[in-house]
């Protein structure tokens, strides 16, 4: 096939990623308000669940289904990229979007930070990862067992701490439900179907 269709399929599947994206992160945010969840939980759970299963999909694939040592090899290495990436590069960009976005004066420049969610976060990522980097170096299938069965239950843990009561004041304004924004609150149905969608976007993409 021509680089050219290869292009063109990229652009498709950036365009199909970033509008599920689009759809689910706002019909997540809806189903927090509407449930009552803190809204570290809404981004640090649901959210991060839908939005890394494009990254998630590639080392599934590699490893379950690849049959050479070299794909295995692209599989952890995504594993273990994808975090360091999104912790080193996408946040300046963010910081940079947050800062262009105020100049063009579609927002403020103030960004409003949860630091005791951050510290929360960045801890548990800290010490996963490092489980996670020790185990690229150690060969022993039983620590690899050991070290998955407490990843889990760090993230059970995780869980646990991010779905306490959301404070009084915690929660925002938030823009419309895209396929309801006549609605001032819009039913847990269309949150559903809109976020499925979005779901299904992300895994397409």
């Amino acid at each position: 096939m021509s680089t050219l269709y290869y292009i063109l399929l990229f652009l498709v599947s950036v365009v199909v990623t970033l509008g599920g994206c689009a759809l689910f992160t706002n019909a997540i945010e809806w189903l927090g308000k509407r449930l009552g969840i803190s809204e570290g939980a809404v981004g640090s759970v649901f959210a991060a669940i839908g939005t890394t299963l494009p990254e998630t999909s590639i080392p599934i694939i590699a490893i379950f289904f690849g049959e050479s040592p070299e794909e295995i090899d692209v599989g952890l290495g995504a594993i273990l990229g994808a975090p360091f990436m999104l912790s080193t590069l996408v946040l300046p960009i963010l910081a940079l979007l947050v800062v262009l976005y105020a100049r063009a004066g579609k927002r403020t420049g103030q960004f409003h930070l949860n630091y005791r969610d951050v510290l929360t976060d960045l801890t548990f990522f800290m010490i996963g990862y490092l489980v996670a980097l020790g185990c690229a170096f150690e060969r022993s299938r039983l620590i690899h067992l050991i070290a998955a069965g407490g990843l889990i239950c760090l993230y059970i843990y995780y869980m646990k701490l991010k779905f306490a009561p959301a404070e009084a004041g915690e929660s925002g304004e938030l823009d419309p439900l895209i396929f309801d924004k006549t609605a001032t609150t819009p039913s847990h149905l269309m949150i559903a179907f809109q976020a499925l969608l979005g779901l299904g976007g992300l895994i397409l993409g």
